[in-house]
């Protein structure tokens, strides 16, 4: 169950994955305030060893992996996934689960793209590939506690508040949304 269409939305183009890329993951995993949240920032050697893992692995490793592309525009501002969630082993490992579990929606935007509704409008899209496409009963999210953009966004998807737990490791804020209140929200004009 993988998906790897091209989506386009009213502003944007998700496109798949390419060599070319890098570039985009080189900024966004080098500024410390894209990864405030996230992780340590990397170094250009370490983002280029993690891309070329995904690029290699992009099917084993998501349901979904897009790129974000304004369509008034050749350069990428980020990307939008679907994956399953990695599990903490009792001794803290990230245990990778290739199949079961619960299916995260995940997005990461280059600085200067953020505030532009970009977010949104591929997380958007990616829940309606989760549930419109491959059939998915529910989709969750978890963010930091102090990251309150990303709370903003996974609430304009109408994910729900779950309260803490656990995933990569630390206590994260927890999110959902069920594919009944997905057809609810897309009912409403």
């Amino acid at each position: 169950m993988t998906a790897t269409a091209t989506i386009r939305t009213d502003r944007l183009t998700l496109r798949p994955l390419a060599l070319t890329d890098l570039p985009l993951f080189i900024e966004m995993d080098t500024d410390p305030d894209v990864m405030r949240y996230i992780r340590d920032v990397m170094t250009k050697e370490q983002v280029t060893e993690r891309f070329d893992d995904i690029l290699s692995n992009v099917d084993d490793l998501f349901i979904g992996f897009w790129v974000i592309q304004p369509q008034a525009s050749d350069t990428p501002d980020g990307w939008v996934m679907l994956k399953h969630l990695p599990t903490d082993a009792p001794n803290g490992t990230k245990v990778q689960q290739v199949n079961g579990g619960d299916i995260e929606v995940g997005y990461r935007l280059r600085q200067m793209s953020w505030g532009n509704g970009y977010a949104t409008e591929a997380g958007k899209a990616a829940l309606h590939e989760a549930f419109e496409t491959l059939g998915l009963e529910k989709v969750i999210a978890v963010t930091d506690f102090d990251n309150m953009r990303s709370r903003n966004v996974l609430a304009k998807l109408g994910l729900n508040n779950t309260g803490p737990r656990k995933a990569y490791g630390q206590e994260v804020l927890g999110y959902e949304i069920v594919k009944s209140d997905w057809d609810t929200r897309r009912s409403k004009p």
